[in-house]
């Protein structure tokens, strides 16, 4: 998983040593998948709802009972299936031999195994394939401010800002959010995107509330005094979209070409407009063209607590930011075919779904970006996953955490590697092969070699060069940097992986490359070169004193640096150019520091580039600055204070208009145990609701006011259940806030050294947190020797006395 294979720690990366890493990459080969014998075939959920501050109700929470029809491929003692966090009440698994003889295969027997996420129910005799089977399962749960599950989310009502009156408080509306796999947290289930099913919904909910799910509402009854909602069946869907809504949120309607949406919450006039527009987009496309659209009619629900959007078919939730973005709702949309008519079949491809996504999302294809510019290399991790990446561990915590740390593979990669991929086959075959991927698995699974195998079918070219492209791309990891050199009638190109680690000798990858389609223009004429993953370099002959320039536009795939083997300009503006790409070049191992000295004499021979080049010779200037983060808060807090403002009306405050700036302004914030106290009533027991999209800055806040209180919070809580649902649920978003504000990475350690398999559901995010950190320590250390290098060299040349004039002419 980490591209690297692991012998004995000396092999680790050094940043890795010392912290029993190789007991966090045992954790991640587990193998955590359900059997693929027992299928689910239908699911029929019934469910009444409580929602806090409605009939009197302190808490949200629900009961439910679920009956699924199962699939038998190969004799079963035992199902199993997943739950978590849901109190299991009764189970029950029955067989029909006929109308009237109902066989019990186990009545309440069951166990919970907390690792696996899974309740595992055995039967009294083996069941046999084709027999017809059905589980029976009584639960309760509650809704948690999480932002998964059935989660509990405060909206802002319109028009409300005072501080002090406890009227008109915010709307409380129960959502779900089930990717990847947070649907087991709201009814028992087989939580993998290829145990597609039918769904049955029925909500008895309060009175003052509507319900909202995938499909059109068939009944509404009255049960008790209480609205009983029924919902029609929906096609076969995979559970991480199946989805359902309770809240009083008001209501608009928009009807574009026969097709109704519906906006619910703030901003929803426009969204609904968006939503139409984002329909038209992708309706319009050829692509989809005589493929079957899903969901009857689309309810777009505004969620203050989300921090996207979810493209769950019939009822899409989206954050108020992106509620707004046309591209949003385009991106949702594609997702009715890309995940929602045909699902994956494992989240090894979650790409398929985000990437073409993403690819489809825009109004025109990506255009093509001449030049030879200076490549933004940005921050690479050497542990970014292949755009297919194998996951077995299906901790619902580490999917999660996957999700959310490699979503620039996902979406950003996958797309341009789809756009390249277009741009050499040509855009008809591409769609041709498209369309006849959706049309293939429609209501099905499909996966990358199903992908690869319809785009090689459509491609009138040479197939097994294709194919090379694509086994590397799908399959490799990393980012590719292209040295292209030239020298009158020829241009040299040679290929390598790059990663913000090149310096470090022992994590250097020499062996990876790519078949990459390059775009090129010889004197303006455009040109495909293709570079071979087998040669080392490529040589491309061009006409003597001609033109030469590649298409960099897929820089998520590869950086082109221009190597200059004719000296380049003498102008003083590109001579500061070129000391800056060669000091990043230096910073990222790239060239020694000799290399680096060596080109330096030319460059300062320029009097006006000695100048402007002044301030990066004298000693780091450091400013060690204690914070007064009291002083700050009690600037910040002073009118609340002179209103003596209490906690209680601070926090209604908050509630009622999202802002978390003054969450802090009550006077005994000065004391850890109270702040102990906010982060268990926040984090344990849910008392105090802050928004989930807060979490982060609310944990900064605590972070400046107290360092390292949050993670002795954590272990103490650990400590008492190492199973804690809440601290897991949260513990990615907290490690990062501590890091953020400490730029710290021993409370990391520590944490990944006693907690190895809590560590593994946050592999992503913890790696590379350790891993910048290595990386700004090494460019720290190079950017000096690069001060003292210029230095030693400017010492040479004659004083400027014109360099404040000169620095203001550059």
């Amino acid at each position: 998983i980490s591209n690297i294979e692991v012998k004995d720690e000396r092999e680790l990366p050094v940043y890795l040593r010392g912290i029993g890493w190789n007991n966090v990459e045992a954790e991640l080969r587990k193998d955590l998948l359900l059997s693929n014998s027992v299928r689910p075939i239908h699911y029929s959920i019934a469910m009444n709802v409580s929602v806090k501050g409605y009939e009197n109700s302190h808490t949200s929470s629900f009961t439910g009972k679920v009956l699924i029809r199962l699939k038998i491929s190969e004799p079963a003692k035992v199902v199993e299936l997943h739950s978590l966090g849901l109190d299991i009440q009764n189970v029950g698994m029955f067989t029909y031999h006929n109308v009237r003889k109902i066989e019990f295969l186990n009545q309440n027997k069951f166990t919970m195994d907390r690792e696996r996420e899974t309740i595992v129910i055995p039967s009294r005799r083996f069941i046999l394939p084709g027999e017809d089977v059905y589980l029976e399962i009584s639960y309760n749960g509650t809704s948690l401010m999480d932002g998964s599950g059935f989660y509990e989310s405060w909206s802002t009502r319109e028009n409300s800002n005072s501080y002090s009156s406890f009227s008109s408080l915010p709307f409380i509306s129960l959502v779900t959010q089930s990717e990847p796999a947070g649907a087991r947290r709201w009814f028992p289930c087989f939580d993998e995107p290829d145990k597609k099913a039918t769904f049955s919904l029925s909500i008895e909910h309060p009175e003052e509330t509507n319900s909202f799910s995938n499909t059109l509402i068939i009944k509404n009854l009255t049960i008790n005094g209480r609205p009983f909602t029924v919902f029609e069946r929906t096609v076969p869907l995979p559970t991480y979209v199946v989805a359902l809504a309770i809240t009083e949120q008001p209501v608009v309607q928009l009807n574009v070409d026969g097709y109704e949406f519906r906006g619910i919450g703030i901003g929803r006039e426009l969204a609904v407009k968006r939503a139409a527009e984002g329909y038209r987009i992708i309706r319009n496309r050829t692509v989809f063209d005589e493929i079957p659209f899903i969901p009857k009619r689309t309810d777009i629900l505004i969620v203050e607590d989300s921090s996207g959007a979810m493209e769950n078919p019939g009822l899409i939730t989206f954050s108020r930011h992106h509620s707004a973005s046309l591209r949003a709702h385009s991106h949702e949309m594609a997702h009715m075919y890309f995940g929602n008519l045909v699902t994956l079949r494992s989240w090894n491809d979650i790409w398929v779904n985000e990437g073409f996504a993403n690819f489809y999302e825009e109004k025109v294809y990506v255009s093509s970006n001449y030049g030879n510019q200076f490549p933004n290399y940005g921050f690479v991790s050497q542990h970014d996953r292949a755009i297919h990446s194998d996951i077995s561990f299906t901790s619902s915590f580490h999917l999660r955490n996957y999700f959310m740390s490699q979503d620039n593979i996902h979406y950003k990669k996958a797309f341009q590697m789809l756009s390249m991929v277009r741009k050499f086959m040509g855009g008809i075959s591409f769609d041709r092969a498209i369309k006849e991927y959706l049309k293939e698995n429609s209501y099905g699974n499909g996966d990358a070699v199903d992908i690869m195998k319809h785009l090689i079918g459509e491609f009138d070219g040479d197939q097994n060069l294709l194919h090379a492209i694509l086994l590397d791309w799908i399959y490799q990891p990393g980012k590719a940097i292209l040295f292209v050199s030239r020298e009158k009638n020829e241009v040299r190109i040679k290929q390598m992986r790059f990663t913000s680690t090149f310096f470090d000798e022992q994590l250097r990858d020499t062996e990876t490359r790519w078949t990459i389609p390059l775009f090129c223009k010889v004197n303006g004429q455009e040109q495909t070169i293709i570079i071979n993953s087998y040669e080392e370099s490529t040589m491309i002959p061009i006409p003597s004193n001609s033109s030469f320039s590649i298409s960099e536009e897929f820089n998520k795939l590869f950086v082109v640096y221009w190597v200059e083997s004719n000296g380049g300009s003498n102008d003083s503006t590109e001579l500061i150019n070129r000391y800056f790409r060669f000091s990043h070049l230096h910073e990222y191992g790239l060239i020694s520091t000799q290399n680096f000295v060596n080109t330096l004499t030319p460059i300062l021979n320029n009097s006006l580039v000695r100048s402007s080049l002044q301030h990066f010779i004298q000693p780091a200037n450091i400013k060690i600055m204690e914070k007064d983060n009291w002083r700050k808060r009690d600037r910040k807090c002073a009118g609340m204070y002179l209103l003596n403002i209490s906690f209680d009306v601070v926090f209604v405050h908050y509630l009622r208009t999202g802002n978390s700036d003054s969450l802090f302004c009550f006077d005994n914030a000065k004391d850890p145990a109270e702040i102990k106290r906010f982060l268990h009533e926040m984090i344990i027991t849910n008392e105090l609701k802050i928004r989930n999209s807060h979490l982060k800055e609310t944990i900064e806040s605590i972070e400046r006011i107290h360092p390292r209180l949050t993670m002795q919070f954590v272990i103490e809580e650990l400590q008492k259940n190492p199973f804690s649902l809440p601290i897991r649920l949260r513990l990615s978003t907290i490690i990062d806030a501590v890091y953020d504000i400490s730029e710290k990475v021993e409370e990391i350690r520590d944490f990944v050294a006693r907690y190895p398999s809590l560590s593994a559901e946050n592999y992503d995010t913890i790696i590379k947190l350790l891993e910048k950190k290595y990386v700004d320590a090494e460019y720290e250390r190079r950017r000096e020797e690069q001060r003292v290098a210029v230095a030693q060299l400017m010492a040479k040349f004659p004083s400027n006395t014109d360099s404040v004039l000169t620095n203001n002419r550059l």
